[in-house]
């Protein structure tokens, strides 16, 4: 049910986006966050939730998870004494991994300033667009913070299917840590927003140049980089760099760089599968031919087909 929420709230994010930016390319996008100020909270509101935060509703599923994952060393099943623990840091692994994910569609879609016109020129989603990643923000901040809402409707179904199978200590304790968290990281906000500092604005210092401008922010390619280098060996990058020299040899006319990625998995697995697919479909097209005459020959051949499954049935 979580992940039917954030990632529901996710989809209309996007095509929020989409709406108002006339595109999903994070190259394209940028500075999101002052022109669309109610998508980008409620879109990083289900960032914080798929990455699985605390005091929002992926943490809830999450934890629940690990914990069960966890508690499997403890079963007499040899195998799934050790196959358990090992999914659990399999688990730890996949929620790094989202957190740099997630890190970048929001830092590059909605922080920074605009990389083009269109972006630039977005506007807030319509009132009923609000409206519908409104109640989903608020059910993922809802749930997070009183998971008991919707953990006890599901022990009690648990246990009408499953007698004895009652909640887990691991539940029965976040629906009562959960809100005392809550009550703390609001009452830390509210003095850290009552707590008045002088403030003084300077240029960005950049680099020399004369200004900043949308070309010297971080792209999402660049952001992940140092991922892309630790799992060089699945991601099998074909790089090339071209440099055009000058008369000085410090300052060449041009440069050009290219980096294309390819998975181990997606070639060696589903490229394989696919072109067999597109295959078959370009050889069933033939069928296609317009004539209404064929098409005729086709549901005659069909009826005799059924006729004779029929009379051998």
């Amino acid at each position: 049910m979580n992940h039917a929420i954030f990632k529901s709230l996710l989809f209309l994010g996007a095509g929020a986006i989409s709406d108002a930016a006339h595109t999903l390319d994070l190259e394209e996008l940028g500075g999101l966050q002052k022109r669309m100020p109610l998508t980008g909270t409620v879109f990083l509101i289900a960032c914080c939730s798929i990455v699985g935060l605390p005091l929002f509703n992926g943490f809830v599923s999450e934890w629940l998870t690990f914990r069960s994952f966890l508690a499997g060393s403890e079963m007499t099943n040899l195998s799934a004494a050790i196959v358990l623990p090992l999914a659990a840091g399999v688990l730890a692994l996949i929620g790094g991994l989202a957190a740099a994910c997630f890190a970048k569609v929001y830092g590059v879609g909605f922080l920074g300033r605009p990389r083009s016109g269109e972006a630039g020129r977005a506007n807030e989603a319509s009132l009923p667009m609000q409206a519908g990643m409104g109640a989903l923000a608020t059910a993922c901040v809802v749930i997070g913070i009183f998971p008991g809402l919707v953990l006890r409707s599901l022990g009690a179904l648990t246990e009408e299917l499953l007698p004895g199978a009652a909640l887990p200590p691991a539940a029965t304790s976040l629906t009562v840590v959960l809100p005392w968290i809550a009550l703390f990281v609001l009452v830390l906000v509210g003095g850290f927003a009552g707590f008045k500092r002088a403030k003084k604005l300077t240029a960005t210092w950049a680099c020399g140049l004369p200004g900043l401008d949308e070309r010297m922010q971080y792209t999402s390619t660049a952001f992940s980089k140092p991922l892309r280098k630790v799992f060089s060996r699945v991601y099998r990058a074909e790089r090339t760099l071209e440099v055009v020299p000058g008369d000085p040899p410090y300052f060449p006319v041009s440069i050009s760089y290219r980096s294309v990625r390819t998975t181990s998995f997606e070639k060696f697995l589903y490229r394989p599968g696919v072109d067999a697919i597109v295959t078959a479909a370009l050889r069933l097209r033939r069928l296609q031919t317009g004539n209404i005459q064929i098409y005729l020959l086709y549901i005659f051949a069909a009826l005799i087909a059924l006729l004779m499954f029929m009379r051998w049935a």
